[in-house]
């Protein structure tokens, strides 16, 4: 039996809520082991007691067609408050991740449901004229120039006066994009999907800033931020108005272009093959404080979901950009460079994020059947639960074998990673 530890009531083995208070019963995770790598033909079918990726209730309710009346303010940030056991990231990592998960969130409500809310706000133009002029317009100003100077000279107070222009510019367009009201629910959405691309040029202004040429780790993370911002442009300009135009991809450098080799007329020296290994594990960590990320979001919307604190039109919305973004992180894991030291865990971390693709995708099957009444959610959520299970089950394996080897090649611990992704 489970004991609730809020009012003390008894509850089945693998309930999820308690059934006097309604509070989650959430198992404890098993404690990560780095200990070694497990070679993938020795891997054991996972557990169906593993724990899974999404805190799901023991019930989950069948729904009526049409959504229901809102919360109140009090009683919506009630049910939206995280549940579970809080996890311990480093802020800095979480926060980016978070900006890339509220952009694709926000522009897969839009999309599949053309608007987030009311229908009153301000006008189009005056909303394109105030964010052209005060984000977008200085911001894009920023960048050009850092990129215009970075093809010129290689000095470092250069860049670190351009990449603090940049910083700048990023925070007082976060400034201005929070203090903006008398939005429609539309505008809104768009104005959450700024906010994501502002957070990431706010981080490549950073990277810029403190890039080095003869620093590997500096180098690797301005190619990384600057990676993320370009890929996250064409995402963001689909779901903003014609007129609101980003900046383009060719403003966000890579640190090859930033510090190009100097001319000689005697010479040609071969600039040194970076290690492998090292811009792996680049990779690879900054997918996984991502995908972190993700499972964080999931545990609260489950909730959320389950308790109607968002519309049901919105779950479904919110549970496909999940779903899109797993099967980002699958494309982008699939198109590493994977050393021959890193074949085994680059094997488990496929095969782990292609079970949370499925998982996903069963709980959107699941938030569908709520939304329209059809289907059978509690069969949905068995899947989602039987799936989760082995994806998290995968996942710890590969965080053994991963662990081992990155701290084989950069001597970076193996607590550093996050326990689940």
């Amino acid at each position: 039996m489970l004991t609730c530890p809020t009012c003390g009531s008894e509850e089945p083995e693998g309930s999820r809520f308690c059934g006097a208070c309604g509070v989650p019963l959430v198992a404890a995770d098993p404690p990560a082991d780095h200990a070694a790598p497990t070679p993938v033909e020795l891997i054991a079918p996972a557990s169906t007691d593993a724990p899974t990726e999404v805190v799901a209730p023991p019930a989950w309710p069948q729904a009526p067609p049409s959504d229901p009346a809102p919360l109140p303010p009090s009683a919506a940030a009630a049910a939206a408050a995280p549940v579970g056991p809080r996890r311990r990231a480093r802020p800095f990592v979480l926060i980016a991740a978070l900006l890339v998960l509220i952009a694709a969130g926000a522009a897969a409500v839009l999309v599949g449901t053309n608007a987030i809310g009311g229908t009153s706000g301000k006008s189009e133009s005056a909303f394109v004229l105030q964010v052209s002029e005060n984000v977008l317009g200085r911001l894009g100003q920023a960048d050009q120039t850092a990129a215009e100077h970075a093809s010129t000279t290689d000095a470092a107070f250069a860049r670190a006066a351009d990449g603090g222009r940049i910083v700048q510019a990023a925070d007082q367009a976060a400034v201005y994009l929070r203090a903006l009201s008398g939005l429609s629910g539309k505008q809104q959405g768009q104005v959450q999907l700024l906010l994501a691309f502002v957070g990431a040029n706010e981080r490549y202004g950073r990277a810029f800033a403190a890039f080095e040429p003869t620093n590997t780790q500096s180098q690797f993370a301005l190619d990384g931020v600057a990676a993320v911002v370009r890929a996250a442009i064409p995402t963001v300009q689909s779901g903003l108005p014609a007129d609101l135009q980003l900046p383009s991809e060719g403003a966000f450098i890579s640190a090859q272009i930033a510090s190009p080799p100097p001319p000689s007329a005697t010479t040609t020296t071969t600039p040194a093959a970076p290690d492998v290994s090292v811009a792996y594990v680049q990779q690879v960590d900054d997918l996984l404080n991502r995908s972190h990320a993700v499972v964080l979001a999931l545990r609260s919307f489950v909730p959320r979901a389950t308790s109607d604190a968002i519309t049901r039109s919105n779950a479904v919305a919110t549970a496909r950009s999940y779903v899109d973004q797993r099967r980002l992180e699958l494309e982008q894991a699939q198109a590493l460079a994977v050393p021959p030291a890193f074949a085994p865990a680059q094997a488990l971390l496929i095969r782990s994020l292609q079970a949370s693709v499925a998982d996903d995708e069963a709980l959107v099957a699941w938030t569908v059947a709520r939304r329209d009444g059809s289907g059978n959610a509690q069969a949905a959520l068995d899947q989602a639960n039987r799936i989760g299970a082995r994806a998290t089950a995968l996942k710890q394996q590969f965080l053994q074998a991963y662990g081992a080897q990155r701290q084989a090649a950069t001597s970076r611990s193996p607590a550093s990673l996050p326990d689940i992704f």
